[in-house]
């Protein structure tokens, strides 16, 4: 075009007569993808390296001596109390009561703490007058009977001893 003025180029840079400083955009980056597979294959490794290094509680290591005669109760609504043998030669034998408190025979026949550890077994729901003694076979009858007769003063319970089924020996 012949004849029209010339046109000033546009400046994108700071002007003078700005105050604000001058600050240039940021490209937009891409969404970082996160791989998570060798945080899996790790968490795989140590759930197979403790399952392989790990042992299994034992269930419980009390030798009761088999049945010859008698009728069985069901243990599912009994309160189990569980004498064991001393685990080294001069301890004593210990007691388990509900809820796995143990406790050594001679603090366990106290009047007062065995009252406490048989009520709170009572008191469980369902209630139930039946207490199950499962004694070791190698304990002395003297252990057992210290342990049955401070059970007998309790008149709400039916005192029964563990002992094995002859069918599952």
């Amino acid at each position: 075009m012949i004849g029209s003025p010339p046109v000033a180029p546009v400046d994108a840079g700071p002007n003078e007569a700005d105050d604000e400083a001058y600050v240039p955009k940021r490209r937009k980056l891409g969404e970082a993808d996160l791989d998570i597979t060798p945080m899996i294959d790790v968490t795989f490794l140590l759930l197979i390296f403790f399952m392989v290094t790990s042992t299994m509680q034992e269930t419980d290591s009390t030798d009761i001596p088999p049945a010859r005669f008698g009728v069985g109760t069901e243990t599912g609504e009994s309160i189990m109390i569980t004498l064991r043998r001393p685990i080294s030669e001069g301890d004593e034998p210990t007691v388990v009561f509900p809820g796995g408190d143990e406790r050594a025979l001679s603090e366990a026949v106290e009047a007062e703490t065995l009252k406490n550890l048989v009520e709170a077994g009572l008191n469980e729901i369902p209630r139930t007058e039946r207490v199950i003694v499962n004694a070791d076979r190698d304990l002395p009858f003297g252990d057992v009977r210290r342990l049955t007769s401070g059970l007998s003063d309790f008149e709400e319970i039916r005192l029964f001893f563990g002992v094995q089924d002859p069918a599952s020996r």
